[in-house]
C-alpha cells in the first residue's frame, strides 16, 4: 500500500490577515525580538520591518536604488519618518496611491536640507510679507491626504526661515477633512503669529480625540483682534494640550536624527510653567471657550498662556466638560488695555484708569470627575483675591476626587491680604475637605499672602497716642463663622508644599498673617537675652517683638496639631525664606521659653467685668507677660510641642551658645587677618 505524504500544516504567521494583526501593535523593537526567536519567526517576521521606514538621511548621498526599494514596499509602511520637505519621493502621480495603508506620520527637520545664505531672499523669515520659500511639491505634509487610515501625524518644525509655509490651505483643508485621524502633535520651536494658531484649531478633525501643540508665540505688543470662532464640534476630543514649552520626555529632531514621537506631555508628573512674557498673548478666550464648548467629552485640558479671566474660563468648562480630570492653566501678566477685548460672559465696570473690573459672579456647579488642577502665571488683574477665592471655592466642591492642586500667583507686589475660604485649617469650604488630596502646592509670589492657616479678622489700629503702651490686645478667632467643617481633615494628603518667595512686612511671616494693633518697628533685632545697648533697643521695642514671636509660635502651634492629624503625611515643604529677621533672629532658648508659655494650660482670668472663664469658653486668654493679653482661638494647641517638632515644619534656630562661639570664631579670624 503507498504511503501519503504527510499533510503540512500552515502557520498562522503565514496568513497574511492574521500576520497583520499580530503585527498591528508591535513597535519596531518588538519585531526585532521576534525575529530572534527561531528560524521560522526570522522568516515570518522579517518582511513585517518595513511597516517601519525612517529616512533620515541626505537623499544626495544615498543609492537611489535604497529609495526605490522602500517605494516598491510602500504599500507595507504603517509608520513613516521623513523629513518635512522631503516628501517627494511619496507624492509622485503613481507613488501616492501606494501609502494607503500608511497609520503613522512623522515630519521632522533632520537638517540636511539646504539653508538660503544670507542676504538671499526668503532668508529673513521675520518678514511676513516676502514670498514662500517652501516646495509645495516635496512637502511631506501632503501625504496626509493620501493616507485614508492615517491615525496619528507627529510634526516637529525648528528651521525658521520656512515659517509656517508647510501649513498650506491644501495641508489643513486635508488635515480638517480627515476621518480616521486621531492623534495629532505639532511641536514649532520658533516663533508663530496668533492667525496662524486659529487657523489651525479651527481645522481639526472631528475624529481627534489627542491634539497637542507647542509653539513660541511672537513677540507682538498688541493681541489679536476678537473674532467669531465656530469651530466645528469635536465630539471625539479628550485631550488638549497647547503650550509654549516643549514637555521634558519629547526629544527635538536635529542633525543626529534623535526624535521621540510617542512621548507627549502628558506623559510627564510635573506642571511645566511656561515663560510668561508681558507680551505674549497666546490664546484668548474668545477661541478657548468656543472650542471647549465644542468639546463635551473634554477630560485633560493644559493651556500655556491663556488671556482672559480664570474663572470665566473655568465656569465655562463645569457647563460644557463634565468629564474633565486635569486642568493645566497658564496666564499671560499683561495687563488690560481699553482696547482689547473684554469676555462677553462677565459683567464689568471700568475704572478711572480704564482696567477691567469684574464683578463677582458666584461660580456655580460642580466638576465630578476633577483630579488635578494646576494654575500659574496669571496677571493680578486677573487672578485677585476674589478671583482665588471663586476658584478655590469652586475647586473645594470635589471633595470625593480631587488629588493635586498647584496654586501660583503674580500679583505684582500690592495686592493686601483679605480672607480666603479656602483655608487649610477649614472653615466653610476648605482643601481639608478633599478626601482624596495627596499633594497641595500654594506658591504665591511676591507678597500676596494665601494663607495656609485662616487669617484673624482686621483688628482696628490704635492710635499710638492713645494706646496705652503697657497692653496690647490681639484676636486670633476664625475668620470664617461657618465651622462647619472646623473638624475636618486631610484623609489622603502625602505632600504638602507652601512658600512665599519675598519678604514681607512685620505683620505677615511668610505666609503666616500675625494680626498687629499697630505698625512694628523697622529696626531688626537679634535676640532678646543677647547684650543689646540700651539707646538701641529699648524695653518697648523689645516686648512688641517679643509679642510678635509669641504670635508666630502660637501659629506654628496650630499648623503642627493640624498637619500632625493627618496621618498620611509623608512630605512636608515649606519655605520660610519670608520670615522676619524679628522671628529669625530667635535663639533655641527663646523658642523653649515660647513653647512653655503657650502650652494648652487654662488660667481662669478675670475679664473686665469679673467673671470667670471656663475651660469651654471660646476665648480664653492664656499666659502672657504682664500687659500682654492673648486671646486663642476654640482649636486649642492640639497639645505639647518640642523644637524637634519645628524641625519637622522646616524651622531651626541657633543656641545662644552657638551664636557666641560663632562670633568669637569671627572676632579670631578678624584678629589674626589684622596681624
Amino acid at each position: 500500500m503507498p504511503s501519503t505524504p504527510p499533510k503540512t500544516r500552515a502557520s498562522a504567521l503565514e496568513i497574511p490577515l492574521i500576520s497583520d494583526l499580530i503585527c498591528k501593535d508591535l513597535t519596531r523593537a518588538d519585531l526585532h525580538a521576534c525575529i530572534q526567536v527561531s528560524h521560522h519567526w526570522h522568516d515570518a517576521f522579517l518582511p513585517q520591518l518595513d511597516r517601519f521606514v525612517r529616512l533620515a538621511t541626505n537623499p544626495r548621498k544615498t543609492d537611489p536604488r535604497h529609495f526605490r526599494e522602500v517605494l516598491d514596499r510602500a504599500v507595507q509602511i504603517r509608520s513613516l519618518q521623513i523629513d518635512i520637505s522631503d516628501g517627494g519621493w511619496f507624492l509622485g502621480k503613481y507613488n501616492a496611491a501606494r501609502c494607503i495603508n500608511l497609520e503613522e506620520l512623522s515630519c521632522f527637520d533632520f537638517g540636511y536640507q539646504p539653508r538660503p545664505a544670507n542676504g538671499e531672499e526668503g532668508y529673513f523669515y521675520h518678514a511676513s510679507d516676502r514670498p514662500s520659500i517652501v516646495d509645495q511639491s516635496s512637502n511631506s505634509l501632503r501625504l496626509i491626504q493620501h493616507a485614508p487610515k492615517l491615525q496619528s501625524l507627529f510634526i516637529h518644525h525648528a528651521r525658521q526661515f520656512y515659517r509656517t509655509d508647510h501649513f498650506s490651505t491644501e495641508v489643513l483643508e486635508a488635515i480638517s477633512n480627515h476621518k480616521s485621524l486621531r492623534r495629532i502633535k505639532i511641536h514649532l520651536d520658533y516663533a508663530v503669529d496668533a492667525e496662524f494658531r486659529i487657523r489651525l484649531l479651527q481645522h481639526l478633525p472631528t475624529s481627534v480625540e489627542d491634539f497637542e501643540l507647542v509653539c513660541r508665540p511672537s513677540q507682538v505688543s498688541t493681541p489679536p483682534p476678537p473674532q467669531v470662532i465656530t469651530p466645528a464640534p469635536l465630539l471625539s476630543l479628550k485631550r488638549l494640550c497647547l503650550l509654549s514649552s516643549f514637555p521634558r520626555q519629547s526629544s527635538s529632531g536635529n542633525g543626529s536624527g534623535s526624535t521621540t514621537s510617542s512621548s507627549s506631555y502628558w506623559d510627564q508628573d510635573k506642571f511645566i510653567k511656561d515663560d510668561f512674557s508681558e507680551f505674549r498673548y497666546n490664546y484668548p478666550d474668545w477661541l478657548i471657550i468656543p472650542l471647549t464648548t465644542q468639546s463635551p467629552h473634554l477630560s485633560k485640558l493644559a493651556i500655556a498662556g491663556y488671556h482672559g479671566y480664570p474663572n470665566t474660563l473655568l465656569q465655562s468648562l463645569v457647563d460644557s466638560c463634565p468629564d474633565l480630570d486635569t486642568i493645566h492653566l497658564g496666564g499671560t501678566n499683561f495687563t488690560h488695555h481699553p482696547t482689547m477685548h473684554l469676555p462677553r460672559d462677565i459683567p464689568f465696570l471700568h475704572s478711572d484708569d480704564w482696567g477691567a473690573v469684574p464683578d463677582r459672579t458666584p461660580l456655580t456647579g460642580v466638576f465630578e470627575r476633577l483630579r488635578e488642577f494646576m494654575v500659574a502665571g496669571f496677571a493680578n488683574n486677573m487672578w485677585s483675591d476674589s478671583v482665588y477665592e471663586d476658584v478655590s471655592g469652586l475647586l473645594v466642591k470635589s471633595t470625593e476626587t480631587l488629588e493635586r492642586v498647584y496654586i501660583q500667583s503674580d500679583d505684582g507686589g500690592w495686592s493686601s491680604p483679605t480672607q480666603f475660604r479656602a483655608g487649610l485649617r477649614g472653615g466653610g469650604l476648605s482643601w481639608a475637605d478633599c478626601k482624596a488630596l495627596k499633594e497641595l502646592t500654594i506658591e504665591p509670589l511676591s507678597r500676596m499672602d494665601f494663607h495656609f492657616l485662616d487669617i484673624a479678622p482686621a483688628t482696628p489700629l490704635i492710635d499710638d497716642d492713645d494706646a496705652d503702651e503697657d497692653e496690647v490686645e490681639v484676636t486670633t478667632h476664625p475668620s470664617i463663622p461657618d465651622n462647619s467643617s472646623l473638624n475636618t481633615s486631610f484623609e489622603s494628603l502625602t505632600h504638602l508644599r507652601l512658600t512665599s518667595l519675598a519678604d514681607t512686612d512685620r505683620s505677615n511671616c511668610g505666609n503666616i498673617f500675625l494680626d498687629s494693633p499697630r505698625r512694628w518697628f523697622n529696626d531688626p533685632t537679634l535676640d532678646d537675652y543677647l547684650e543689646q545697648p540700651a539707646y538701641k533697643y529699648s524695653e518697648a521695642i523689645m516686648r512688641t517683638y517679643r509679642h510678635h514671636r509669641m504670635l508666630f509660635i502660637r501659629r506654628m502651634r496650630e499648623l503642627f496639631g493640624r498637619l500632625r492629624r493627618v496621618s498620611t503625611l509623608r512630605k512636608v515643604d515649606l519655605d520660610w525664606d519670608g520670615l522676619c529677621i524679628v522671628v529669625k533672629g530667635m535663639t533655641q532658648e527663646v523658642v523653649l521659653e515660647l513653647l512653655n508659655e503657650t502650652e494648652d494650660k487654662e488660667m481662669n482670668q478675670h475679664d473686665e467685668k469679673g467673671e470667670v472663664r471656663g475651660e469651654r469658653d471660646d476665648c480664653s486668654r492664656i499666659g502672657s507677660d504682664k500687659g500682654m493679653v492673648i486671646t486663642r482661638s476654640d482649636q486649642g494647641w492640639y497639645g505639647p510641642m518640642t523644637l524637634d517638632d519645628l524641625a519637622w515644619l522646616g524651622l531651626q534656630w541657633p543656641s545662644r551658645a552657638e551664636i557666641v562661639a560663632k562670633k568669637a570664631a569671627q572676632e579670631q579670624r578678624l584678629h589674626s587677618m589684622k596681624k
